[in-house]
């Protein structure tokens, strides 16, 4: 499992801030009748009691209190209450629809966690505590070791797949048979085909269906078989009528099993095209689900409709056309599902979903209103627009930015003097609106310039970052965007390459409480003090990689933070190592676990405090470095497979790894069980235990 955050001290005398009020019902029994009771006794009703009302009944009884301090489930909804707002949605996350991790808990060998992860509002909070359980364990161990659970080799026929986040649904595309197989996770590592679905038509359909992996399964079907004509010259290609059916739902109940539930016809799909012609050729069907899976949003661009059709679910549950829209290329779904980016240069629209299902257009944002100094100088018709857009991890905040006027129609380079990131936020009425406004003025005309923006995991501060500077805007409690650092002026790294400029990259600590700049060749380390003011902590520089590898093209990570925010990798010219690990009072220390190795790709683990490297020169082999209680990095353990790793990924629960690789042009899929050699650990409720979470 992981944790995501640092370990935080808590005292035993305050409780769980998560129930801070107490309702008057919440106590059934009288206090002295409480007090009464054996201890055994009433932890026993503890246990029958969700952690949340366990908690407010503990607030009106120090008897129960103190049974709840004994057996450590005040320590549980500590240390869970002190965990930020994105650490919390997280566990929340990870503990919906994941058989396997609540199979493990409630068979856990600690009885305080198998007992109260029968109910499931305590799911998460025991999913953190179990996380701490699982970083102590593995930290103090000896050495890992990795146990092959599951291997999809050649009879999957595996030309492509996506695995959801929380690593409980598979898909796999079989390219030879026209065939997706649909996987669940079972207990012990173990994996259960629950549907086939013959796709003879639309397989590129498959990168936009798979990356949802909810309970609805949405698919094209394929037109009628056409006869083929002896005498014609051309060949006969299928084609749907207005009455054959387009689109399939294919539904999963609590039981497993899998039922198409709809389907859809092209007239039903496109209800004001279908009169134009009587049969359709539809070569691609260009559609995206949304992240929770309760809206598709589709266009087809060969029936020259210009619109965007967005479907819903009724009350009844039958899927139905919920808002139509002018067509964009451009669609990006808000993290919550609940808003839509159209367009993402000169015009974009924002759409919002309503209590009934329905959409509606909420906001505008136009490029030409914020750049007037562009127009004024005659270039708007040629100047694209916005080159980046996102929105805030919470849903409520947009950002767009300008950094590359591009060339005019006659592919001659545009040159401006400003570029600008633009700010939308949405307000309590449900409106879009401009929030601020940031103009990075050249000191002399330009085509193009680094200009990136990240917000932070809490959605609280936003990162605005180019090739000579900085800015970090602050959220506050009305709502409003406040710049706190006005452009910090980066100093030069002293290292240049003859290649391309790369980009500049953000990357937040899972709490939002500290930042790492990466760029050209040095990262800077920014962390809020105790006044919540942002300082300049450290700065690396390093030799960047300049060269590429042979063989296929694949995006390796070269540097990372990890996300506890305590330590920062690289890999430098050489494919060699760089790793810094933060101390206390912010004072970070240089270390070399792997003298001699050469990395190309870097993953860590969720919570930090596992890195898994790929060598250079034997992709057949995962090293994994582990760090100690002391904070010393070292090689943990090594994960061999039988030929050239592509893909490797921790599970967000910390108990494998997944692996894919390929031998003799075969695509292989492979879950690997992380297991540990017990070594030193701290005895549970110790007064020198590092966890807090044991701690007395």
């Amino acid at each position: 499992m992981l944790i995501p955050a640092a370990p935080k001290e808590i005292g035993t005398s305050s409780l769980c801030e998560t129930n801070p009020v107490i309702p008057e019902q919440s106590a059934h029994f009288h206090s002295r009748s409480i007090t009464m009771l054996p201890t055994e006794l009433l932890f026993h009703i503890a246990s029958h009691l969700s952690l949340k009302d366990a908690s407010s009944l503990a607030m009106v009884s120090r008897r129960l209190h103190l049974v709840m301090c004994e057996y450590g489930l005040i320590r549980i909804l500590q240390y869970y209450g002190n965990l930020s707002k994105n650490e919390q949605q997280f566990y929340q996350n990870l503990s919906i629809a994941n058989p396997p991790l609540i199979h493990h808990l409630q068979t856990s060998k600690m009885s305080i966690i198998a007992r109260h992860s029968q109910c499931t509002d305590n799911l998460p909070a025991i999913c953190a505590y179990h996380a701490y359980h699982l970083r102590n364990e593995t930290t103090n161990a000896k050495s890992l070791d990795f146990v092959l659970n599951k291997s999809f080799v050649r009879e999957e026929h595996i030309s492509n797949y996506y695995i959801n986040s929380n690593h409980s649904r598979l898909i796999i595309k079989d390219h030879g048979n026209s065939q997706l197989s649909i996987w669940t996770a079972g207990n012990n590592g173990s994996w259960n085909r629950e549907f086939t679905i013959e796709l003879l038509h639309y397989r590129k359909c498959f990168k936009k269906m798979g990356k949802y992996h909810g309970d609805t399964i949405v698919v094209p079907v394929a037109p009628p078989f056409a006869d083929a004509d002896a005498d014609a010259d051309e060949p006969v290609y299928p084609k749907h009528g207005a009455k054959d059916d387009l689109l399939a739902f294919i539904q999963r109940d609590e039981s497993g099993s899998w039922t198409e539930t709809q389907r859809m016809t092209v007239e039903a799909l496109f209800p004001n095209t279908c009169g134009r012609q009587d049969t359709y050729y539809l070569k691609y069907f260009y559609y995206e689900v949304s992240p929770d899976g309760k809206s598709l949003i589709y266009s087809d661009p060969d029936l020259f409709v210009h619109r965007l059709f967005i479907l819903g679910q009724e009350l009844d549950g039958q899927w139905a056309i919920k808002g139509h829209f002018p067509w964009s290329g451009n669609k990006k779904f808000s993290p919550d599902s609940n808003h839509i980016a159209l367009g993402e240069s000169s015009t974009i629209r924002f759409l919002g979903k309503q209590k009934d299902g329905g959409w509606i257009t909420t906001g505008i944002l136009e490029f030409e209103f914020y750049a007037t100094t562009l127009t004024e100088a005659g270039m708007d018709e040629d100047i694209v627009g916005f080159s980046s857009i996102a929105f805030s991890p919470d849903s409520r905040h947009f950002v767009a930015c300008f950094d590359d006027a591009q060339e005019d129609g006659a592919d001659v380079p545009i040159h401006v003097e400003d570029f600008f990131v633009v700010v939308f936020s949405l307000g309590d009425d449900g409106q879009w609106s401009e929030a601020i406004t940031m103009t990075k003025h050249q000191l002399r005309p330009t085509q193009a310039t680094l200009l990136n923006a990240t917000f932070s995991p809490n959605s609280r501060y936003l990162v605005i970052y180019g090739k000579h500077g900085l800015e970090v805007c602050h959220l506050t409690d009305d709502n409003r965007w406040v710049a706190e650092l006005k452009y910090y002026k980066l100093p030069p790294t002293g290292y240049h390459s003859s290649g391309p400029e790369p980009e500049s990259t953000v990357r937040f600590n899972t709490c939002s409480s500290l930042f790492a700049l990466f760029q050209e060749g040095y990262a800077m380390v920014w962390q809020l003090n105790d006044s919540g003011v942002w300082e300049c902590q450290h700065r690396f520089t390093y030799p960047t990689v300049i060269h590429r590898l042979s063989g296929p093209t694949i995006d390796y990570t070269t540097q990372q933070l990890s996300p506890d925010g305590k330590t920062i990798v690289f890999i430098d010219n050489r494919w060699r190592l760089k790793m810094w690990v933060q101390k206390q009072h912010g004072k970070w220390t240089r270390q070399n676990p792997a003298p001699g190795l050469q990395f190309c790709n870097l993953v860590f683990n969720q919570g930090g405090y596992l890195l898994a490297g790929l060598p250079v020169y034997d992709k057949s082999c995962l090293i994994v470095l582990g760090i100690t209680p002391d904070g010393i990095w070292q090689e943990r353990g090594r994960l061999q497979t039988e030929g050239n790793i592509i893909h490797f990924d921790f599970s967000p629960c910390g108990h494998s790894i997944a692996v894919s690789y390929r031998v003799r042009n075969q695509n292989i899929l492979s879950f690997w069980q992380i297991e540990w050699e017990p070594g030193r650990q701290p005895a549970m409720n110790s007064t020198n235990s590092r966890n807090p979470a044991y701690a007395s």
